[in-house]
């Protein structure tokens, strides 16, 4: 796999030549993922480089999202069909459609089984959230990768995007500064639950 600094209309055009590679995720306005064989996407990257276009490969296990990974996807959907599915209670957006998931229980463990081997469509699903009325988004897990992808996504269109981990800053550092920001958007929080199990003692200020 690699990350391509560019729209995926200008890698998809660039790439018509190359066997063996795939647009993997749409993540913006200028940023996509391309995945393959090895060969496939050693090409891929030099024929983006003729065209001007920086790509950088990515340090993955296999080809994700791309047909290379079809038998998996077999398995993927026998272990789902083992799982109990319910109609969602509010929409989640699939990132398999940018769209939010069927209410059909069935046809949510088609979509996921079927995501294996299509691509991501981040930017999508930011744009259809953001047409429902989300003005605020928060990311959950490591480093703030999604949060500039959204800000890119979203321009200079009113938002607030924020993380809960930042590189190079402590976690419960950040976690706090997150809340902060949250709380002065007007989020309800109960930020008691910072302080259990934790021991506290009165500071002297005089």
């Amino acid at each position: 796999m690699a990350a391509v600094t560019d729209s995926v209309e200008r890698v998809g055009e660039a790439l018509k030549p190359v066997e063996g590679v795939w647009i993997a995720n749409v993540n913006a306005p200028r940023q996509t993922v391309i995945s393959g064989t090895r060969d496939g996407v050693a090409q891929a990257v030099k024929k983006l480089a003729e065209h001007g276009i920086q790509a950088r490969s990515l340090p993955v296990a296999c080809a994700f999202h791309s047909p290379i990974v079809a038998p998996a996807q077999h398995r993927l959907a026998a272990a789902l069909s083992t799982v109990a599915f319910n109609a969602p209670q509010f929409d989640v957006v699939a990132n398999a459609t940018g769209e939010p998931y069927p209410h059909d229980p069935s046809a949510i463990m088609a979509l996921l089984a079927e995501h294996l081997v299509s691509p991501v469509r981040f930017a999508d699903g930011i744009e259809t959230m953001y047409r429902a009325g989300a003005r605020l988004f928060v990311e959950v897990g490591p480093r703030n990768v999604l949060t500039g992808l959204t800000a890119q996504i979203l321009n200079d269109r009113a938002h607030r995007a924020v993380a809960l981990d930042v590189a190079g800053r402590p976690g419960p550092i950040q976690l706090q500064h997150a809340l902060g920001l949250l709380a002065a958007h007007g989020v309800a929080l109960q930020l008691d639950r910072l302080f259990e199990g934790r021991a506290a003692r009165r500071l002297d200020l005089t």
